[in-house]
């Protein structure tokens, strides 16, 4: 069941450009950019960030693995700019309509003050919160988790409207269901 829903959903290695040896290419960047490649590769790596992110405010997260508080800040930031550089190749070949872009847009957008905290706060921030509301990191760890499956779906039905298996309404309906 749950490898039908994954060949189906888009969200599969078979999406990758062939070569990894043009690698702008692979990332969905340029004329010739491979989009859908590079939408599977932002996915993907958009996910592992805010997973990062729920497990950061955890007391259980390991003191050794701080230092990648910056690191993930800054990339969780360049994926949700690459995502709206692969979304607005999607409206240039007519794929989507310039107005789907901001609600396709809006669950990398919810993680900008959370990647901003890491980058300048990290430790501090995360002490600070648990101090003042003591729920909090299991409280995050949850809305976190729940924005990484809302890109998920989002992707998904992306993915779903561009294999032609759903309508555009179907799709503007859809979208707006795990936001």
């Amino acid at each position: 069941g749950l490898g039908a829903l994954n060949a189906v959903s888009g969200m599969q290695p078979a999406l990758l450009s062939q070569s990894f040896r043009d690698l702008r290419r692979a990332l969905g960047l340029g004329k010739r950019g491979d989009l859908r490649s590079g939408g599977f590769i932002n996915a993907c790596l958009f996910w592992c960030f805010l997973a990062y992110q729920s497990a950061r405010v955890s007391p259980w997260f390991p003191a050794a693995l701080q230092p990648l508080d910056v690191l993930v800040g800054l990339a969780s930031i360049l994926t949700m700019l690459h995502s709206r550089i692969i979304l607005d190749g999607f409206v240039r070949e007519r794929k989507l309509h310039p107005g789907d872009i901001e609600e396709t847009w809006v669950p990398g957008l919810l993680n900008l003050p959370v990647s901003l905290h890491l980058i300048f706060d990290g430790q501090g921030w995360v002490d600070q919160m648990s101090a003042t509301c003591p729920g909090w990191p299991a409280a995050f760890f949850a809305s976190n988790f729940a924005l990484a499956w809302a890109c998920s779906a989002v992707t998904f039905v992306l993915s779903l409207f561009e294999r032609r298996a759903i309508s555009k309404d179907a799709q503007r309906s859809l979208i707006c269901v795990p936001l």
